[in-house]
């Protein structure tokens, strides 16, 4: 008995046991069930509220309510990211063939399902909602229970330049949040909030200087020159585009390359280019950098100054020259063709290189073409000197603009002979008056009052130069000076005769002591009688024969105009006798003339004398030489 009553202790202390801990286990399963219901097991909702960011990048804050989930996010890569637009997607949400959300879809200025926060810059804060709008792609629960959890990640769509949508995707931060249920006015303009949050920093303008190095240059007039621009930022890592821009036409300018990226510099060269036309003067050329993103300016200023192109001329009197004297420059205008007018009309002469002291007063004679210009063999210039020279002494020939202003002969201290400026009319441009000293042109209608005249027959005309007429074979008709001219002078006209004869025509230029051509006197002579080739020694004069040393003569005879020069040195005697600059034999002087009239004569013939003047005599009756530099 006793042992059936033990058992049956035990029997009963069993049950018992297992009546009590069965319940105790029964109650936990069905709360580790409900446990399990209400999603406590999940692995989202055991993960800490936080949300981690990459390497760089800041995420913190984040906050889960009705209207939408919020964080606090910015940038500390050192480098700015331009076009952002922040998407948050679910974790296992659907991605396209570029590995990005498919809810995360950016057009051409604007993305889907994300919100934009403009320019990034190193060290920003800004606060990011995606509200409920943002949920209807239905990743994120919206008006979700207390407490449901979200896990997913936080993409930022960029640009590293200027753009108006983003060109690269990253996932730079995962978030893990619940539902507080809190329903926060914050949203709509969240920008931090909560506990512990960071307040933003305003976005950082990008700020930038533009330099120009060096600052200024002077060139002449159809040269070239360069200049390096440098756009400087404080900016590290920066991606702002600037582009050049610039002012002051008619200048050429071109910068290469027009757009850079200063990191923290980047250069451009600013390339200048001038033309032969280009007007002398000073040009100042803002050159202005634009941000490509915002608009923002700035700007710098590089002077150029141009000048007129030079030729530096060195003279070669052998001894000092005083007083006012007449230089004769001779070169061959297609060298300089580049640089000159077509009617060489450009051409000005100067003591310096810039013309700072003004103008020499010049003259241009003529070429051995009809015209002159620019592809003329050769053209013969004037220039007055009013202090004279030393040997060594260097003058300037200078280039002006070749179209526009100051690209002709204005008549005053730049000039050609009359028959060159016949564009308009006869002695348009002729300021010989300026240069010699003394000058006709005879442009008519009346004899200039210095002249008289004798006219055997046939007459005397002054209109477009003296024509000279004598139809009859005698000893001539001239128009002669009312006035005396000291020795030490070069006396020339610039003459042509009519078809010769077997009269003896001739066309002279003569120097006498004596008024209406009555010995002694000197003459030089274009000789127009094909059958006499020696030089004639007297003429008759109503059966009063007198001694004439015709120190020049040429024969035969042709209707072009030439240069005929007779040159009287300082004491009175002959120096000289030239035809078109070349000498001619000359009789040994037998005469000493210190003050004479100037006669132009022609016998049985037509003369046409366009100019005659009178110059300076040049240094033992020798022009001076001089030598030509390279164009400046």
């Amino acid at each position: 008995m006793f042992g059936k009553k033990n058992m049956d202790m035990k029997a009963q202390s069993a049950m018992e046991y297992l009546m009590t801990y069965g319940w105790a286990i029964l109650i936990i399963a069905v709360v580790l069930a409900a446990l399990f219901e209400l999603g406590v097991f999940n692995g989202s909702n055991l993960a800490p509220q936080a949300c981690i960011a990459q390497a760089g990048f800041v995420c913190k804050n984040p906050i889960y309510t009705a209207n939408g989930i919020g964080i606090t996010f910015g940038q500390t890569t050192g480098r700015d990211y331009y076009g952002d637009w922040v998407f948050v997607a679910a974790q296992g949400e659907a991605l396209n063939q570029n590995g990005i959300p498919i809810n995360f879809t950016c057009a051409v200025t604007s993305c889907v399902n994300a919100v934009p926060v403009g320019v990034l810059v190193p060290g920003q804060i800004v606060g990011v909602d995606f509200n409920a709008s943002k949920f209807a792609h239905g990743q994120i629960p919206a008006n979700a229970p207390i407490g449901t959890p979200f896990a997913g990640y936080v993409w930022l769509g960029y640009c590293l330049g200027p753009c108006s949508a983003p060109t690269a995707y990253s996932k730079v931060a995962t978030i893990n949040v619940k539902e507080s249920g809190t329903s926060s006015t914050a949203f709509g303009g969240y920008f931090g909030g909560g506990s512990g949050s960071s307040a933003p920093q305003p976005a950082r303008q990008f700020s930038f200087t533009v330099s120009v190095s060096p600052t200024s240059n002077t060139i002449a007039a159809g040269q070239s020159t360069n200049a390096v621009v440098t756009i400087t930022t404080p900016i590290s890592n920066n991606a702002n585009v600037v582009t050049l821009s610039d002012t002051a036409p008619p200048i050429s300018k071109t910068f290469n390359p027009l757009s850079c990226t200063p990191d923290p510099t980047c250069t451009s060269t600013l390339s200048i280019r001038t033309t032969a036309s280009t007007q002398p003067g000073s040009y100042p050329i803002t050159v202005t950098g634009t941000n490509a993103l915002t608009g923002a300016t700035n700007s710098t200023v590089y002077t150029l100054t141009v000048t007129s192109p030079y030729v530096q001329i060195t003279l070669n009197p052998g001894s000092t020259i005083s007083g006012t004297f007449q230089q004769n420059i001779t070169f061959n205008p297609s060298t300089y063709s580049a640089y000159e007018s077509s009617d060489l009309g450009n051409i000005r002469f100067c003591t310096d290189p810039t013309c700072s002291s003004g103008y020499l007063d010049s003259w241009l004679e003529g070429c051995p073409e009809t015209a002159c210009t620019q592809s003329s063999s050769q053209a013969i210039f004037w220039v007055k000197l009013p202090n004279g020279e030393t040997p060594g002494e260097n003058m300037y020939m200078v280039f002006g603009p070749t179209s526009g202003a100051g690209s002709e002969f204005d008549g005053s201290i730049a000039g050609e002979a009359p028959q060159l400026s016949g564009q308009s009319y006869y002695g348009q441009y002729d300021n010989g008056a300026n240069i010699f000293n003394e000058y006709w042109n005879f442009t008519g209608p009346s004899i200039p009052t210095q002249w008289s005249l004798n006219t055997v027959s046939g007459s005397t005309t002054a209109s477009d130069g003296l024509t000279i007429t004598m139809p009859i074979p005698t000893w001539g008709n001239y128009a002669e000076t009312k006035v005396t001219y000291p020795a030490g002078s070069v006396f020339e006209t610039y003459t042509s005769q009519s078809t010769p004869n077997n009269n003896g025509a001739l066309t002279a230029i003569i120097y006498t002591a004596t008024a209406n051509l009555q010995a002694p006197s000197y003459a030089i002579m274009d000789y127009g009688n094909p059958n006499e080739a020696a030089p004639m020694y007297g003429y008759n004069n109503g059966g009063v024969g007198f001694p004439w040393p015709i120190v020049g003569y040429r024969v035969p005879e042709d209707s072009n105009f030439h240069v005929l020069s007779l040159g009287i040195s300082p004491s009175g005697t002959l120096g000289f006798a030239s035809f078109d600059y070349s000498s001619m034999s000359a009789s040994s002087s037998v005469y000493t003339i210190t003050g004479g009239y100037l006669a132009l004569q022609t016998t049985s013939n037509t003369a046409v004398y366009q100019w005659a003047r009178v110059r300076s005599y040049p240094p033992n009756g020798v022009m001076p030489s001089v030598n030509f530099g390279a164009v400046q």
